[in-house]
C-alpha cells in the first residue's frame, strides 16, 4: 500500500454529520493517507482498517474507523483509500480454492509463493494487478504467503495501483 499526500482540497464542512446519517456497511481501507495539516476533522488511515461510511459531501468520505484495538475515530478521508464494491474485490479477506497451479517466474523470489490446485489462499491484498495470499494446504496446514495472478484464485485482476 502507498502512503498518499494531503488532500487537494478540502472536505465541504468540518462539522460531523447527524449520527443517523450512513450505512451499516463497513469497507476495508486499501491505502495508507495521512492529512497534511493537524485539523482533526480528517482521520488518517492504514491499510486492514474498517471504515464505514456516514456521508459523502464534494468527493469526501466522512467515516467512523475502527481499528484492530477496538477503537474508533471519526474524520473526512478520501474515497479512494477504501476498497470498492467490484467483482475484482469481491474474495478479498476470504478463503478460496486455488483454481490451479502456479509457480513464480523467478525460483529465488520469495516475493512469490507457489501453489497447487486446491489448496486454500487468503487475500492479504491486492495491488499493482496482483494479490498477496496466505495458502495452507487441503490440511490446513500453512505453505506460506507472497503475490499470485488473481485468475490464480478465481478473481479478476485489479486495476494496478
Amino acid at each position: 500500500s502507498t502512503v498518499a499526500s494531503g488532500p487537494r482540497s478540502r472536505p465541504p464542512s468540518v462539522a460531523p454529520p447527524a449520527p443517523s446519517a450512513g450505512s451499516e456497511e463497513w469497507h476495508c481501507v486499501m491505502h495508507n493517507w495521512n492529512p497534511v495539516s493537524d485539523d482533526t476533522a480528517y482521520a488518517a488511515v492504514a491499510y486492514g482498517q474498517r471504515a464505514r461510511i456516514i456521508v459523502t459531501e464534494a468527493g469526501w468520505h466522512y467515516a467512523e474507523i475502527a481499528s484492530a484495538d477496538g477503537s474508533t475515530v471519526k474524520g473526512w478521508i478520501p474515497p479512494y483509500v477504501l476498497q470498492q464494491d467490484t467483482p475484482a474485490f469481491e474474495n478479498a479477506g476470504k478463503w478460496v480454492e486455488v483454481r490451479c497451479d502456479w509457480k513464480p517466474p523467478y525460483a529465488n523470489d520469495s516475493a512469490f509463493v507457489s501453489v497447487l490446485a486446491g489448496q486454500k489462499a487468503q487475500v492479504k491484498r491486492l495491488d499493482g494487478g496482483w494479490a498477496y495470499v496466505e495458502v495452507r494446504d487441503t490440511s490446513g496446514e500453512p505453505v506460506g504467503t507472497g503475490w499470485v495472478p488473481p485468475v490464480i484464485i478465481g478473481m479478476e485482476a485489479p486495476p494496478p495501483g
